[in-house]
């Protein structure tokens, strides 16, 4: 994908809303052939998907695909790491928001 991309122009493109309550932009990257890079990266399983609402414009295509590179196991997804776990298969130094106040 790098080869691919190399000297090629893209455009952002934004949703509702431009920034994060961390000031990080939150855009979709798209080539000159309209190309969009962020589904690219998630269908390819080099990514996951992050909701940020109400910036929800490709939220059904995003999802849809980060379920096939799932059930794919392509990319990220070949690795338990990214398996889903119920909870209970969790130990209590793995849960997070565990502790005691």
């Amino acid at each position: 994908m790098t080869q691919q991309l190399a000297n090629t122009r893209v455009r952002l493109e934004f949703d509702q809303q431009k920034k994060d309550k961390y000031k990080r932009h939150l855009a979709h990257l798209f080539t000159e052939q309209g190309l969009h890079l962020n589904l690219e990266l998630v269908r390819l399983g080099y990514a996951s998907t992050s909701i940020y609402p109400p910036n929800v414009k490709y939220v059904t295509a995003l999802l849809a695909a980060e379920q096939a590179a799932e059930a794919g196991d392509l990319g990220i997804w070949q690795y338990t790491e990214y398996t889903p776990k119920l909870t209970s298969e969790l130990n209590g130094a793995n849960k997070q928001g565990a502790g005691s106040v």
